[in-house]
């Protein structure tokens, strides 16, 4: 069973890229439980304010699909049941979340789990990705959301659920090294412990931790997934076969640079 066996994926869409100036046309959402989907919804929103062509050409959605639609204050409480008190789940999650700042405040309410995101997720399981956009993803891993088209708020929140369940799928079979590695180095300055796959609980009490930290290190703790790689084709699980000492380079000190490279090198599988 998966690490999260229920969450629920969200997306909006919106008039535009910035969220002091301009607002949601689209809210949906997608509640996965045991790697399938259980639930759909969505809304339209009347944003308030003129929704620019490009807009409408890129989502399908027109002024006239607009007309008489709720506010955003007005869809919140109904998302906000959805989701209930699962964790969600948005692709590039900061951009979903900060269009639902203010209509949140607005009604005096917050989002109630922990907020994971795919894009930041996909980063760092599948580090020699081309390209990470979600329709990108999607395809690349042949998951096959139910609609058509992206740039649909449901059609995208079912493809984020897809790939969070797909990527926590694949984390589970990473080198533990690794995981431990990534451990450190996302987490903030001043608490990089190196938790070890060893002794110890490297998935403890560390304070206001970002929720992939809380994540990775609940993966590391937890049990090692069958298809985890073995030493030397056999053996100890969750320790991936290394190349002789002068054809690998050692482990980098936390550099953004070459993090990336050091994680896609030889000894770790990739999907």
């Amino acid at each position: 069973m998966s690490l999260l066996a229920s969450f629920a994926a969200f997306d909006v869409e919106t008039t535009g890229v910035d969220p002091e100036r301009d607002r949601v046309i689209q809210l949906g959402a997608v509640r996965l439980e045991g790697g399938r989907v259980a639930a759909r919804w969505s809304r339209l929103v009347d944003p308030g304010v003129p929704v620019p062509l490009a807009v409408q050409r890129l989502t399908g959605i027109t002024p006239s699909r607009l007309a008489g639609q709720p506010s955003l204050e007005e869809v919140l409480p109904e998302f906000l049941d959805f989701a209930g008190n699962l964790p969600l789940v948005a692709h590039n999650a900061p951009f979903d979340t900060g269009f639902l700042a203010a209509g949140l405040r607005g009604i005096g309410r917050v989002l109630a789990g922990p907020v994971y995101d795919t894009l930041e997720l996909a980063r760092l399981a599948l580090p020699a990705h081309g390209s990470y956009r979600l329709q990108a993803l999607a395809e690349g891993l042949g998951l096959a959301p139910s609609a058509e088209r992206y740039h649909d708020a449901l059609a995208d929140a079912e493809a984020a659920a897809l790939l969070f369940h797909r990527l926590l799928e694949h984390l589970r079979t990473l080198d533990r090294e690794a995981l431990a590695l990534a451990i450190r180095f996302l987490r903030p300055a001043g608490d990089r412990s190196t938790g070890s796959p060893s002794g110890g609980n490297p998935g403890g009490d560390h304070g206001a931790e970002p929720p992939l930290v809380r994540l990775l290190s609940r993966i590391l703790a937890g049990p090692v997934s069958p298809d985890a790689p073995r030493r030397g084709g056999g053996g100890e699980p969750g320790v991936a076969p290394r190349p002789p000492a002068r054809n690998r380079q050692p482990a980098p000190d936390f550099d953004p640079e070459t993090m990336a490279d050091w994680l896609a090198g030889p000894g770790f599988p990739s999907l």
